[in-house]
C-alpha cells in the first residue's frame, strides 16, 4: 500500500489534485474510480491534507465495505446539486448496474481495466438519462510495461466501436496517452480523454 501523502510524488495523484484545484471554485463534481481500495484510501488522506476536506462532508466513498442500506443515501448526497460533496471515491465493482451518479461532470479512472464493458458501465453511472452537464472522462495511464501491455490490449477493443477516436496524441511527459472520443449523438456530449 502506498503511504506517501504528497500528491506531487505520483503523476496520477498530481493530476487529480491539480484538476480538483482548478474545479474548486466551480460547482463541478468529480467521480474517481479505482478497482483497488488502496489508491482510494490514499486519495482520501490527500483530500484531507491538501484541501482540509472531511469524509462525509466534502467527499464520500462508495466501495464494497459500505452496507447496502447506506449506499442510496451516499448516492443521493452526491447527486444533490446544493450539497457540499465535491468528490466521490468509488470502487468500480461497488458501482455496478442501477446506480445513477448524474451529479458528476468529471469521471476519472485511476487504473487500466481489461474489460471495456466495465469501463462503459462505470462511465454510464454519470452519463445517463437525467444528465444535463457535459461529462468529461479521464483514464489515467502511467508508463510501465504492465500498464502499456494492458493499454495496448484495451485499445484493440474501442469503448465505442462505432465512433473511432478523433485524435491520438502522447504528451511530452510520456506518462499519459490521450485519446479523445466525442459522441455527438448524445446530449450533452460525452468526452473521453484516455
Amino acid at each position: 500500500m502506498a503511504t506517501n501523502q504528497d500528491p506531487h510524488v505520483g503523476v496520477k495523484t498530481r493530476f487529480i489534485i491539480g484538476l480538483l484545484k482548478l474545479l474548486k471554485a466551480g460547482s463541478e463534481k468529480v467521480l474517481v474510480f479505482s478497482q483497488n481500495l488502496d489508491p482510494l484510501l490514499l486519495l482520501e488522506r490527500m483530500l484531507n491534507k491538501e484541501f482540509g476536506w472531511v469524509q462525509d462532508r466534502e467527499f464520500l466513498q462508495l466501495d464494497g465495505k459500505v452496507p447496502m442500506n447506506e449506499r442510496q443515501s451516499i448516492i443521493q448526497r452526491y447527486n444533490d446539486p446544493k450539497g457540499r460533496v465535491r468528490v466521490l471515491l468509488a470502487s468500480t465493482k461497488a458501482c455496478g448496474e442501477g446506480i445513477t451518479l448524474t451529479g458528476a461532470s468529471r469521471v476519472i479512472f485511476m487504473d487500466v481495466l481489461w474489460n471495456p464493458a466495465v469501463i462503459r458501465q462505470a462511465i454510464h453511472r454519470a452519463f445517463r438519462i437525467g444528465q444535463t452537464k457535459i461529462v468529461h472522462v479521464y483514464r489515467l495511464i502511467s508508463s510501465g510495461k504492465s500498464t502499456q501491455r494492458k493499454l495496448s490490449y484495451c485499445l484493440t477493443f474501442p469503448l465505442y466501436p462505432d465512433f473511432p477516436p478523433l485524435s491520438i496524441s502522447i504528451s511530452t511527459l510520456t506518462c499519459f496517452v490521450a485519446l479523445l472520443y466525442v459522441d455527438f449523438f448524445f446530449h450533452p456530449p460525452l468526452l473521453i480523454i484516455c
